[in-house]
């Protein structure tokens, strides 16, 4: 057979990210737009809706619900973000220097997984630490500044934020987010710009660090002992036929996310390939079912 080449394009963590986070600007927009129809006095109550819906200041009615959709979208991306990082940490393969004390804040714990891939002091980091701090002040705690360290971070990169954000002004962001205010539409779009790049970056360097070897091992031991019939799967796979099992087994590792055009010089060697294809069904049913993940 030809050789193979295999490797990653995205992490699980970050498709995942994409699927719920991919539409934020588009729904935000969407969700501000009918409120303006409301603040006008054009929208109409929809037959669906079991309930009555009769606002005495329409204009009053759509500022509150827009100041509640931009405070939960805020929400929602930084949210979003941790998850990716703890989904991120937890891909077989990936070992990351990083010392996260158990009371540390998303916004630390999320700082010192840039570290660890040299992307500390990015300024997409900075603006969606931003984002998490004015999380907390909103939602969690009665916190009424940003670390002190994270502001003038921020500031030095003013210049940045206005070209790259098209005019944010990060110092009157800041204000915002210590007076516990919701954000503008700018700054929430910012933010969501800024969580896609930055994680865009560390999706990359992780994915260049990724052990590529022991992460196939995992989809195939997936793929085996996910199978209703383990026993009878192991004999499909391993039937004896080198090139048939080397078919099927790069077959499951591109279904399992692997792709044949990597972006990242990272790849799984051939000689992985064809050593796993020469596996017998019992050398194969200790490696993907009696050993430990």
């Amino acid at each position: 057979m030809q050789p193979t080449t295999l490797g990653l394009g995205l992490t699980p963590a970050r498709r995942r990210f994409k699927l719920h986070g991919g539409s934020n600007n588009h729904f935000l927009i969407t969700a501000l737009i009918g409120l303006d129809a409301v603040r006008d006095g054009k929208a109409v109550l929809s037959p669906e809706f079991s309930t009555s819906w009769e606002p005495h200041n329409p204009e009053q009615s759509s500022l509150r619900s827009r100041a509640y959709i931009l405070s939960t979208s805020l929400v929602w991306i930084t949210e979003l973000v941790s998850a990716y990082r703890k989904a991120l940490l937890s891909t077989p393969g990936l070992s990351l220097n990083i010392s996260n004390p158990g009371d540390a804040g998303s916004a630390k714990k999320l700082n010192e997984l840039a570290k660890s891939l040299n992307l500390g002091g990015n300024p997409s980091l900075l603006l969606v630490q931003l984002g998490m701090e004015w999380r907390n002040i909103v939602v969690h705690t009665d916190r009424t500044s940003v670390p002190g360290t994270l502001r003038g971070a921020l500031l030095l990169n003013r210049a940045h934020y206005l070209k790259a954000h098209r005019g944010l002004e990060i110092s009157r962001t800041i204000e915002r987010a210590e007076a516990g205010e919701s954000p503008t539409f700018k700054d929430i779009a910012s933010i969501i710009a800024a969580a896609h790049d930055l994680i865009s970056q560390i999706d990359e360097r992780a994915i260049d660090q990724l052990r590529l070897e022991q992460y196939a091992d995992s989809i195939l031991r997936r793929y085996v002992s996910n199978s209703s019939d383990q026993a009878l799967t192991l004999v499909k796979l391993w039937p004896g036929s080198t090139d048939r099992t080397e078919k099927r087994l790069v077959s499951i590792l591109i279904n399992g996310g692997m792709r044949t055009d990597p972006i990242s010089k990272n790849t799984v060697s051939q000689q992985y390939i064809t050593a796993t294809s020469e596996l017998s069904v019992r050398e194969a049913r200790e490696k993907f079912l009696d050993s430990e993940a």
